[in-house]
This record gives structure tokens, C-alpha cells and sequence, in this order.
């Protein structure tokens, strides 16, 4: 038989995960709310290929998907 210790460990590690990753993307965003480094050039590349323009900004240096 599953001790209660035993079944709740599970889903209790996953709260806590979730939880620690929550604060730290809360305390990381407050520290840096704007867009960092080179989401200034991906986000307005992204927007650009969901209205269906796929040019490539020559800024951006990685090819896509990797």
C-alpha cells in the first residue's frame, strides 16, 4: 500500500517547481521589464511572419529554429 507521504510527493515537488519558477520569473521581470538584448530585433521579426511576410532582417544573426 502507497503511504500518503509517498503519493503526495509527486504532485508536491511539481507545486514546488512551479512555485520557485513563478517567483523568479516575477523577480526577474521586475528587475528587467523591457525587452533584453535581442528580442528587439526578434519580436518585430516574429510580428513580421505571422502577417505573413517572410523577409529576413539582416540584423538578426541565427538562422530559425535553431
Amino acid at each position: 500500500m502507497v503511504s500518503v507521504l509517498e503519493s503526495l510527493s509527486l504532485p508536491g515537488a511539481l507545486a514546488f517547481l512551479v512555485s520557485v519558477t513563478a517567483t523568479w520569473s516575477n523577480y526577474v521581470s521586475n528587475i528587467v521589464p523591457d525587452a533584453y538584448l535581442d528580442e528587439f530585433f526578434h519580436v518585430p521579426q516574429a510580428k513580421k511572419y505571422c502577417e505573413g511576410d517572410y523577409s529576413w532582417d539582416p540584423k538578426i544573426t541565427t538562422p530559425p529554429g535553431l
